[in-house]
């Protein structure tokens, strides 16, 4: 199958690479419904658009609470523009979403559950256009979260947590779901060969904290790496927004077939293998 990916950024690079590479074509942001409508008719017809783009700020999700006008129109008025662009030409498309639209423990977070996290403004966004985008037909919308790949590159969670261990920043004591990035490369194949609609939470089995992880880091990289664990009211006093701590349910995706590896499991075979 051939993708179209909007957005270079750190997912849509690893989907460029990973998804399919004969036939993969990355686009940068796309600002204007004319542009859109001639890559899907005229440059590129028969793909499959996917939607990367997005704003989750640099270096963390503090960013957009100062930056609010740039990641709406990358978070809302992007997703929007594509999904009347494709209505229009009806054409099947790919949204990669957000899981950080949750907060609390007392449940696995289904596909239907409403959104109970408004304590960022990216999370705020990501409800908006997922609202939106639900009242389309066409789009294939997954929700990700914490992404980890196999070359821990900067935006890789792993990544991250290591640079705050060594800079001395306290860790959240709370355990997340996480996406492994090759897994959702499996994932987005099964779908939209089977030309999938709706929200699908895009995570692997489990949950860890983030001293789990660093726990497993250790174990195969660098077993002196020092780190501080507080409570999360002790860790958000410091930060501008609010973080989302829960964990997805997976079953909608277990049920059509598709089973995501244990999380555990994969982050040791990455860091083993690296």
């Amino acid at each position: 199958m051939k993708y179209l990916i909007i957005g270079n950024g750190y997912i849509g690079r690893y989907l460029f690479k990973h998804l399919s590479p004969d036939s993969l074509i990355v686009q940068g942001y796309i600002d204007n419904m004319e542009l859109l409508e001639r890559l899907l008719i005229q440059e590129y017809p028969g793909s499959i658009l996917i939607n990367c783009a997005g704003k989750t700020g640099r270096p963390n999700i503090d960013w957009c609470e100062d930056h609010k006008e740039i990641t709406f129109g990358s978070n809302v008025g992007l997703p929007i523009m594509i999904a009347e662009t494709c209505k229009k030409l009806g054409k099947y498309w790919v949204h990669i979403g957000s899981g950080c639209i949750y907060d609390g423990y007392d449940k696995f977070y289904t596909e239907e559950d409403a959104p109970n996290f408004f304590g960022s403004f990216y999370s705020r966004t990501k409800i908006w256009s997922q609202d939106i985008l639900s009242g389309f037909d066409e789009p294939l919308i997954l929700r990700i979260r914490m992404p980890i790949e196999e070359n821990l590159e900067e935006r890789n969670y792993i990544s991250k947590i290591v640079k705050y261990a060594k800079e001395g920043k306290p860790l959240l004591s709370t355990a997340n779901s996480m996406t492994i990035l090759s897994d959702m490369v499996r994932a987005i194949r099964f779908l939209t060969e089977r030309g999938e609609t709706g929200t699908f939470n895009l995570v692997n089995d489990g949950a860890l904290s983030a001293k789990q992880v660093l726990e497993i880091y250790k174990k195969y990289r660098e077993p002196n790496l020092k780190y501080d664990i507080l409570p999360i009211d002790s860790v958000l006093k410091n930060l501008k927004a609010g973080r989302s701590n829960c964990v997805l349910s997976i079953e909608k995706l277990s049920s059509m077939g598709f089973k995501m590896p244990p999380l555990g499991d994969s982050i040791e075979d990455i860091l083993m293998n690296k």
